[in-house]
């Protein structure tokens, strides 16, 4: 079996995510929620030895689910309670739907991947939170400021040197907090500094030691997660509005 990349495993985590879960998935959806072609996820599932995509998703649909491949499951999401976790971030977007939020991202890589996966996940709830490393997007907000997510990881390097790490900016971090911005760092380094600067931490659980780098599949999962929860909140509002209405 070819060896799988980092992208690979966020690809079947995601399929196993779902089939899991009872849901039906497309392979449109696949690529939308890891930032990929779909030509990627096909490549993926054939590395696997599947056909494609859908003999996969066929075949992973009809094995038991204490059959899956655990190497391929991103267990243990975050430390700490993953319910508990999910409903605080999905209530503070809630809270600040309305508001102008941001999403600190990398030019590249992992911290890029991740802020465009969120950013466009948001915009499906309209909740505006653009992706950006520009500074002047902190500053200057023509509606009340609400949440600014950041990243930080320690990732390995692949075969290429290129790292999987993410760091923090440090100058967005300052100016966003001095333009009220709520600071939600999602990380999975207990010891770095960008904890500090944040209000809300979400302890992404490290990845074992065995070469798989999990953080970017294990956020996904999570904010799944805080989405379904934020969709849950919204759908009883909605309930509750259309009961008070004359």
């Amino acid at each position: 079996m070819e060896r799988l990349t980092q992208t690979d495993r966020a690809i079947i985590v995601a399929i196993n995510y779902h089939l899991t879960r009872g849901e039906r998935i497309g392979i449109a959806q696949v690529a939308e929620e890891c930032c990929v072609a779909k030509s990627t996820v096909v490549k993926a599932t054939k590395k696997l030895g599947y056909l494609g995509f859908s003999d996969a998703v066929r075949k992973l649909h009809e094995q038991p689910a204490s059959e899956l491949d655990e190497n391929l499951l991103a267990t243990d999401i975050v430390d700490g309670d993953l319910l508990e976790e999910s409903e605080r971030i999905a209530r503070m977007l809630w809270k600040h739907r309305n508001s102008k939020n941001i999403i600190g991202s990398s030019e590249h890589g992992t911290g890029h991947v991740l802020a465009s996966y969120l950013a466009r996940k948001l915009a499906m709830f309209d909740i505006f939170a653009p992706m950006t490393y520009d500074y002047a997007t902190a500053v200057g907000a023509d509606k009340q400021t609400g949440l600014a997510f950041f990243f930080t990881h320690s990732g390995p390097r692949d075969s290429a040197g290129r790292s999987a790490s993410v760091t923090m900016d440090e100058v967005l971090s300052n100016l966003v907090t001095k333009s009220g911005f709520h600071v939600v760092l999602v990380t999975d380094m207990p010891d770095t500094p960008a904890r500090d600067k944040a209000e809300v931490i979400i302890p992404i659980h490290p990845s074992a030691n065995d070469g798989i780098d999990l953080y970017v599949a294990r956020t996904i999962m999570f904010f799944e997660f805080v989405l379904s929860d934020y969709a849950n909140i919204a759908s009883i509002h909605d309930a509750r509005h259309r009961e008070t209405r004359p």
